[in-house]
C-alpha cells in the first residue's frame, strides 16, 4: 500500500506505512528431456564452424594464387600455368639447397663449379 492510496485520516493520524504488500512470482520452465535436440544443435553449430573455417582456407588459397598470377610476368606465368622452360635464364629464380648447391627452375647449379671457372 502506498501513502497516496491510504484514506486521508489514516495518512494524517499515522503517517508511517507499517506494511507493504508486494507479490512477485518467478517461473522457470526447463524441460527435462528434449529428445537429443540440444545435443544435435550443438553438433550442427560445430559443423557450421568447421565448414566456415574450410571456406576461409579455400578463399585464402584462391587469393594467394590470384596474387601470384597478378604479379608474375606473362613471360613465365600465363593462362594459369608456369612457363619457365620457355623463359630466358634471367627469369628463372635461384634456390639454395645446401653446402653451396643451388638450382634454378629446370637446371641445377653447383657454386663450386662456378668458382673453379673464375
Amino acid at each position: 500500500i502506498t501513502q497516496a492510496a491510504r484514506p486521508l485520516p489514516d495518512q494524517l493520524n499515522d503517517p508511517d506505512i507499517e506494511r507493504n504488500d508486494v507479490t512477485t512470482q518467478l517461473v522457470v520452465d526447463q524441460p527435462l528431456y528434449t529428445g537429443g535436440r540440444a545435443f544435435a544443435e550443438i553438433g550442427s553449430a560445430r559443423a557450421d564452424i568447421a565448414a566456415g573455417r574450410e571456406a576461409l582456407r579455400g578463399a585464402e588459397g584462391n587469393l594467394l594464387v590470384d596474387l601470384i598470377a597478378a604479379y608474375a610476368d606473362d613471360r613465365v606465368f600465363r593462362d594459369g600455368h608456369w612457363y619457365y622452360h620457355e623463359a630466358a635464364d634471367e627469369w628463372k629464380s635461384i634456390h639454395h639447397v645446401a653446402g653451396g648447391h643451388f638450382y634454378t627452375i629446370g637446371d641445377a647449379v653447383d657454386i663450386n663449379q662456378l668458382k673453379d671457372t673464375d
